[in-house]
């Protein structure tokens, strides 16, 4: 479950990102519903750092495994 809670103008959600640069190119996504790229990522889980949640994010949206080099 991701962590999120209702405020008074909303809805907030906890979410971790990655910034993936090989190459010097940027790794960027598209949706077929906006007209917009994004980066990679989504909801922390529970009890998940958001370090593991980023990684697992790039996985389910990718398919491919990665690991955090800052």
């Amino acid at each position: 479950m991701d962590i999120g809670f209702k405020t008074s103008s909303g809805y907030f959600s906890l979410r971790s990102a990655a910034l993936v640069i090989h190459d010097s190119r940027l790794l960027v996504a598209q949706n077929d519903k906006y007209d917009c790229f994004y980066i990679v990522g989504g909801g922390i889980h529970e009890n998940e750092s958001s370090a593991k949640a980023v990684v697992r994010e790039l996985y389910e949206e990718t398919g491919y495994r990665f690991e955090i080099d800052r």
